[in-house]
């Protein structure tokens, strides 16, 4: 699917990483060469999957022997992408950043250690790098799971998506189907649990996580992530649109998520983050609201036509800018 415009090197790699990037290229550019910083960078191999077309010229540093850069057609959506990378890989572990990520020193020696236990995926540990600003942190608390720093070397159900590192052969098992699951890549998560695979967490595999640098973009982020799911689980489904509207109701349940969530994290019983919490009420409050409202239209109309509206907010919405107030 993807042309490749970059020769690779011969020996193979320990880790593939795949790394998506389109217009934001300063952005891209620092999140590949945190990962050509690593100390094994010498047996990685980098799947630069751009898609910013060859008007926006090469990404920075997209000219290292460790790089191989793939061009996408402008047809193929975010799950597609994601399959591809997959399939062009030559590691038996195959990592995902985002764009907006930074990879810390010692994150992919982390993450190849990691992999030598029978875990099919393992997450790192995320730091948030701009702790002032409000917005910011109350996003990254609302995110907090057993990946959130300080984190703890264990066993979990769930990892955060777009930065989790997989057993390529464990992969391989979903091969007919893996670009509706990448599609949204919690639904390949709930499938591998089904299955009776195991994740793990990994503190050492530290990285930075950027959030959304404005209320607007964060709902226009969830709505679309919602959107996504929906769209991709209705046809993994199958069926007409009336069957799939039976399904519906487990995802209404979301309206009840703002309380859940605000007692749980004023449970915490430390001043200041209370005094954030209750800042961030109308946050809580539009997640389920947006992001459930985005399932229930991607349910319903499916992805067709809308592959690359997804793939766009994913990949080129606003995030906060590094130590900015």
């Amino acid at each position: 699917m993807l042309a490749e415009v970059a020769a690779a090197a011969v020996e193979p790699p320990d880790m593939s990483v795949v790394l998506l990037v389109d217009q934001e290229r300063e952005r891209g550019a620092r999140c590949l060469r945190s990962v050509l910083a690593q100390s094994i960078v010498d047996r990685l191999e980098v799947l630069l999957v751009d898609l910013a077309g060859p008007d926006a010229g090469p990404l920075a540093g997209s000219d290292h022997p460790r790089v191989r850069v793939l061009r996408p057609p402008a047809t193929a959506s975010f799950g597609e992408l994601h399959a591809e990378g997959v399939l062009r890989a030559r590691a038996p572990i195959v990592a995902f950043l985002e764009e907006h990520c930074v990879a810390l020193p010692g994150w992919a020696e982390a993450m190849v250690r990691a992999h030598r236990g029978p875990a099919a995926a393992v997450g790192g540990e995320r730091h948030n790098p701009a702790p002032q600003r409000s917005l910011a942190q109350f996003i990254h608390l609302l995110d907090n799971g057993p990946w959130s720093a300080p984190a703890v070397e264990q066993t979990t159900k769930m990892l955060p998506a777009g930065n989790v590192a997989y057993k390529w052969d464990v992969l391989m098992r979903y091969r007919d189907r893996l670009s509706l699951y990448f599609q949204s890549e919690g639904l390949l998560q709930a499938k591998m649990i089904e299955d009776g695979l195991t994740f793990r967490v990994e503190p050492a595999a530290k990285y930075q996580h950027e959030y959304d640098d404005s209320l607007a973009e964060l709902v226009a982020r969830w709505f679309w992530q919602g959107y996504a799911i929906g769209a991709a689980r209705a046809e993994l489904l199958g069926g007409t649109r009336r069957r799939r509207a039976r399904h519906l109701w487990r995802w209404l349940k979301g309206v009840a998520f703002p309380p859940v969530v605000l007692v749980r994290l004023i449970a915490a019983r430390s001043p200041g983050r209370t005094r954030l919490v209750l800042s961030k009420v109308h946050v809580a409050l539009l997640y389920p609201m947006s992001h459930v409202s985005g399932d229930v239209a991607g349910t319903l109309l499916g992805r067709q036509g809308r592959d690359e509206r997804v793939r766009h907010r994913l990949l080129n919405g606003r995030r906060a800018a590094r130590g900015a107030q």
